[in-house]
């Protein structure tokens, strides 16, 4: 949407015709991207490879890897631990007793009872918990505890060894056969649960968080460095003060009065509208990016919130016609003024010798 009110008298050529919102945004739009493609190119091949330890990252990462699968819990798939809840479902008790799964092309064994109670008293015994308890049960501890055995909650009635070697459950209520399933698997979250609080797997998550924290510490100056660099640096060069999305859509910052805007006054005002605007926006969930863009469509001027610090408008580079200073518009005005004058003299002159010849 582009709007047409310009500003223009008798008195000076001056056109200032306002840039719309649309425009505004799609030129911002294009900084952000210059910006954010400059930091991923500074980032991610020169920063990380020296800031970063991603030997130590990737070193705790397969080891988490390796005590999660260890566990029984999970499933190795492509070398990186899978939970089989999501790679199928159980919806039977012989699910829970022993399932085939078919997940990725490849096909997994896994029998979930089983696997609980090879974790709850043979796999915790070599782990040391944040808590301190000691989590290990016996096989009775097992039934009572963590099965429920007898309890109508997991309505199972006992557990078995079923013909094929696999732990089993006879159900208290037949028909019920899904509160048990939804009673095991939920054991099964339980137990993948406690393996993230034994202290190894928490030492090492927290010392991979550290990692990223300060991988995401070290973006922070690259991407200062690159807004300054579109932002500021080359507004400062280009004519106008124009940012490279402002002159890809034919836009020019102009001071409130319709002149050329100080060069000088572009860095703080930009520098706050990607500071403030869109970091503020994007920590208040768009929410200031939307105040500032309903403003730019609905003020008089078209002014954004940075516009009213910093008193700039934004204006059509092409539909425009606006002077550096009001010293330079009044000499311009004066000029033309001479250059009418002077035509209408000799269009006189002109009428009149035409008359004499006539006469």
């Amino acid at each position: 949407m582009e709007n047409s009110l310009a500003v223009k008298t008798p008195t000076t050529a001056k056109i200032i015709v306002l840039a719309g919102m649309w425009r505004r945004a799609f030129a911002f739009l294009v900084d952000i991207l210059c910006v954010l493609a400059l930091s991923a190119l500074i980032y991610f091949p020169c920063v990380v490879p020296f800031a970063v330890d991603m030997d130590r990252y990737n070193a705790n990462r397969d080891q988490i890897n390796s005590l999660a699968i260890e566990s029984g819990l999970y499933l190795d798939f492509n070398d990186s631990p899978t939970s089989p809840l999501s790679m199928t479902s159980f919806e039977t008790v012989e699910d829970i007793t022993h399932k085939l799964i078919v997940y990725g092309g490849e096909r997994y064994s896994f029998s979930m009872i089983d696997v609980l109670h090879q974790y709850w008293t043979i796999t915790v015994a070599d782990m040391e918990f944040v808590d301190g308890k000691n989590h290990v049960y016996s096989d009775e501890t097992f039934k009572k505890t963590v099965m429920k055995v007898g309890d109508e909650d997991s309505n199972i009635e006992r557990l078995r060894v079923n013909e094929d070697g696999y732990l089993t459950v006879d159900l208290i209520d037949e028909e019920k056969d899904w509160v048990a399933i939804e009673y095991v698997c939920d054991r099964y979250n339980e137990a993948v649960l406690s393996l993230n609080d034994t202290v190894l797997f928490t030492e090492l998550d927290a010392d991979n968080a550290k990692i990223m924290q300060f991988a995401m510490l070290m973006a922070v100056p690259v991407l200062i460095g690159s807004c300054l660099v579109f932002m500021v640096v080359l507004p400062m060069c280009l004519g106008e003060g124009q940012s490279l999305g402002k002159k890809s859509m034919k836009l020019v910052v102009l001071d409130d009065m319709g002149y050329t805007y100080n060069k000088w006054k572009l860095i703080p005002r930009n520098l706050f509208c990607f500071i403030v605007e869109f970091i503020g926006g994007i920590a208040s969930f768009g929410a200031l990016l939307l105040i500032t863009y309903t403003m730019s469509m609905f003020t008089k001027k078209h002014r954004s919130i940075h516009d009213y610090l910093f008193g700039s408008v934004v204006a059509d580079s092409e539909s425009s016609l606006w002077f550096d200073n009001p010293v330079e518009e009044e000499l311009y005005n004066a000029k033309k003024a001479r250059e009418a004058e002077a035509k209408e003299k000799r269009e006189r002159l002109s009428n009149q010798a035409n008359e004499h010849r006539e006469g």
